[in-house]
């Protein structure tokens, strides 16, 4: 009998070591893995430019101070927190990286608003920086989504 279930867990070891090469974490998937490239580009993107810190936050853009400590909580924190989530993923990560790149969403929407309805004739600069909060907006978008379907990584 005993040998029987050294047999049964030999088995059932052989599946997992099947689906799962690495042992006994699971790779990262390809979507969240250019969403990790991506975040930690941005992080030093925001780390390189804190020197001129300016910042649109629900259609304000800051300057200054608040522009620096907007950019350091969620440019750099807020996205350092996701990329842990993503490298150990705890139980909570899925659940914050869905609240965290919506915020995104909503912020890079309402700052589209706020600027459409401040600057009607989107010509010349202006109609580039629309078109960086229109860009901002679907990748952001395309992340959440991303994440919203790599839901089973951070389940086992």
């Amino acid at each position: 009998m005993a040998a029987r279930n050294t047999g049964t867990k030999k088995a059932e070891a052989q599946k997992k070591e099947e689906k799962n090469p690495s042992g006994g974490r699971k790779p990262l998937p390809s979507l969240l893995k250019v969403l990790f490239v991506i975040l930690v580009l941005g992080v030093l993107s925001s780390l390189a430019s804190i020197r001129n810190a300016q910042y649109i936050l629900f259609g304000f853009q800051f300057g200054g101070i608040p522009a620096l400590l907007a950019m350091v909580l969620l440019d750099i924190i807020g996205a350092m927190v996701l990329l842990f989530g993503l490298w150990k993923k705890p139980s909570w990560a899925w659940k914050y990286g869905l609240a965290y790149l919506g915020f995104l969403v909503i912020n890079g929407a309402v700052s589209l608003a706020q600027f459409v309805m401040k600057a009607p004739s989107v010509s010349g600069q202006a109609g580039v920086v629309a078109g960086v909060l229109v860009f901002t907006i679907f990748v952001y978008a395309v992340f959440l989504f991303a994440l919203f379907m790599c839901k089973k990584f951070f389940e086992g």
